[in-house]
């Protein structure tokens, strides 16, 4: 009689077992698997964003170096290269610019200042310059306005050919900005 109840116990002991089993597996696919999952994205998330972390640093030095160099660069320059002239001195800067032009072959039509508008501690001042050259006057007259007007930019440069003209001759029409200092900086300086 002990063996069928042994063999009874066996088998329930047995099922048991096996249930067990089979809760743990399901408790683990469950369960423990998403969350084993939800770890390693982490943990994958975690190592980006050190990577990251490590790479915005490297950025701000090589920023920081940049920067450095950029000022020391700005040191070196001559002071009248970075001084800006008063923009009450506008008269005598139309006269230059055309002294310019005409020493470059350039013939003015029109020489017309736009309106200022501020921007900081400076003023930009568009300059409209109208008038008759030849292509190599006018890419004389753009190399110079850079050499001799530092704080004066070519924004848009236009040529037209005459097709009954000169072959030569075209008609030209440059906008110049120029980064002049405000009346407050000169009073300042």
């Amino acid at each position: 009689m002990t063996s069928p109840v042994r063999r009874q116990n066996f088998m329930i002991d047995a099922g048991g077992v096996l249930m067990l089993t089979l809760l743990a597996m399901l408790f683990y696919f469950e369960s423990l698997q998403p969350w084993m999952q939800q770890d390693q994205t982490i943990q994958a998330q975690r190592r980006q964003f050190l990577s990251l972390r490590q790479r915005a640093g490297a950025a701000s030095g090589t920023v920081r170096q940049l920067t450095h160099q950029l000022d020391s660069k700005r040191n070196e320059l001559p002071v009248s290269a970075t001084a800006r002239e008063d923009v009450r001195r506008l008269n005598s800067r139309l006269a230059r610019i055309a002294a310019l032009a005409s020493k470059q072959g350039l013939q003015l039509k029109n020489v017309e200042p736009g309106r200022p508008s501020a921007d900081g501690d400076r003023v930009v001042l568009p300059i409209h310059l109208t008038g008759i050259a030849d292509y190599r006057g006018c890419a004389a007259f753009v190399h110079a306005m850079r050499t001799d007007f530092g704080d004066t930019a070519v924004y848009s440069l236009r040529m037209t050919a005459k097709p009954d003209g000169e072959k030569t001759a075209v008609d030209f029409d440059i906008t110049l900005r120029w980064y002049a200092a405000s009346a407050m900086t000169s009073a300042r300086n």
